[in-house]
């Protein structure tokens, strides 16, 4: 991929520049890009994030081609410089660490032991995947999200109890995003065979599968590591509203 548009002689890899990756390939048609194409952002029902070309002042400056006074536009890429124009106000900033799978351990008959099933989640399930999100906190989930990948749950009776699936799709590679579990769910294993569930599902496709956790959640880099995920690097959330000039 290369930085500053199309033309640009550096080359970046598609993992340090997750989103702007998935805005300007496959998930061209769920964008909103400025005319110069360094900025691009998720359409507003789909997520709050966004990434430029260039992570730097000049894709701030970008970015506001494509952000309205007291918007949001959220970074997620590495290396990316906080805004210091007094326009842009910042509301978070925060590292991630990035993962990408490794050869997986096959657990997957021993996780699903109590006979639950995986099934597909679709628009009929969108009322509880938000809800089920906004008790367990694994990230941003909009009611929009799910068009960014395929999403995969687990029911008790007709409870939404845990779910995963996939969001950013950066060139080669496919986000496990949004793995969580109902608090009644939970020390069963089911988070971790979804993830697993989306790992074979991503490899099946010719891609590999990548993750992300706050920087701070080592329960959750524990976990991923038993897997087989291996540690890349971190990459910087940054979000900010515009102000107007």
């Amino acid at each position: 991929m290369a930085v500053g548009g199309y033309g640009g002689a550096v080359t970046v890899h598609p993992l340090d520049r997750v989103a702007w990756s998935s805005l300007i390939g496959d998930h061209r048609h769920l964008a909103v890009i400025n005319d110069a194409e360094t900025a691009a952002k998720y359409q507003k029902h789909i997520g709050l994030f966004g990434a430029m070309a260039v992570a730097d002042q000049s894709g701030w400056r970008a970015a506001e081609d494509i952000t309205r006074d007291g918007g949001i536009f959220g970074v997620f890429q590495a290396d990316v410089e906080a805004p210091t124009d007094p326009r842009w106000e910042v509301l978070f900033q925060e590292p991630v660490d990035q993962f990408v799978a490794g050869p997986m351990r096959d657990r997957d008959a021993e996780l699903l032991a109590d006979g639950a099933a995986i099934v597909p989640l679709g628009t009929a399930h969108v009322d509880a995947m938000v809800a089920l999100t906004k008790l367990t906190e694994p990230g941003p989930f909009k009611e929009g999200t799910i068009e960014m990948g395929d999403y995969f749950g687990i029911f008790h009776d007709d409870r939404l109890v845990a779910m995963a699936g996939q969001r950013f799709r950066p060139e080669g590679y496919a986000e496990v995003s949004a793995v969580c579990t109902h608090p009644d769910g939970r020390r069963r294993g089911y988070g971790a065979a979804l993830t697993r569930y989306n790992v074979d599902r991503i490899r099946a496709e010719g891609r590999e599968a990548i993750l992300h956790t706050r920087y701070n959640n080592d329960g959750a880099r524990r976990l991923y590591e038993a897997m087989g995920f291996e540690f890349r690097r971190q990459v910087d959330v940054v979000v900010a509203r515009r102000h107007p000039a």
